[in-house]
């Protein structure tokens, strides 16, 4: 819980005015901060303080209020979250840069230094290739998508091939239903899977919090 930014928001029935309460305790023991400090319900003879937003963030908070309430008893609580979208780790990955690669030039290469393929079974010697594909680092600027799996990824490459036959042929109409019925299909699966994962996620971080200790 200590990793992740938690809020509680609601009407705990415990007057947090008073000097000893439970609830304080409680908020204390598991380092836990509650940002509202004024009275929620005002009535002719009490002002108590039930309604709560506790945090284990509270430096993210940019400010807590109660506001009144014109229907009811009980006040709202509200407050203003900095939220910064975390900056994904940088994800580098080592791959053969094929612009120039040449298959002519690679046989090319292995005929006038044939003595190496004398020996092809006791060495891992690649240097020909490295010269005709050499390795490059190149940095992965897209965020991870776990919801992408297979299935999809065969669905967008049959999207992709109706666009590229669209681009040839613009004013067949065949050609640009079917790349919009692939493209909507396309968008459908990636969101049905992104609303699978992310409910997986929440029930995963559910139970991880309703887990004993924690």
């Amino acid at each position: 819980m200590v990793r992740k930014t938690v809020y509680i928001l609601g009407d705990l029935n415990d007057d947090l005015l008073l000097p000893r309460n439970k609830l304080s305790q409680i908020t204390r023991n598991n380092k836990l901060a509650q940002l509202i400090t004024s009275s929620t319900r005002i009535t002719s003879t009490t002002a108590t303080l039930i309604e709560v937003i506790i945090t284990n963030k509270p430096e993210l908070a940019l400010n807590a209020d109660v506001i009144p309430s014109a229907i009811a008893d009980h006040d709202l609580v509200a407050t203003t979250v900095n939220i910064n979208k975390p900056k994904r780790s940088s994800v580098f990955k080592a791959v053969r840069d094929l612009h120039n690669y040449s298959s002519d030039t690679l046989c090319s290469l292995l005929t006038q230094q044939s003595h190496i393929l004398d020996n092809i079974l006791k060495t891992d010697d690649i240097n020909n290739l490295t010269a005709c594909a050499p390795m490059v680092t190149k940095e992965i600027r897209r965020p991870p998508a776990p919801w992408i799996d297979d299935s999809m990824c065969q669905a967008m490459r049959a999207r992709n091939d109706a666009q590229a036959l669209l681009k040839r042929d613009p004013l067949n109409e065949t050609l640009r239903n079917q790349y919009k019925s692939l493209k909507k299909h396309v968008k459908s699966l990636i969101n049905n899977k992104k609303n699978s994962t992310t409910e997986v996620d929440f029930k995963t971080v559910k139970g991880t919090l309703l887990q004993p200790g924690m």
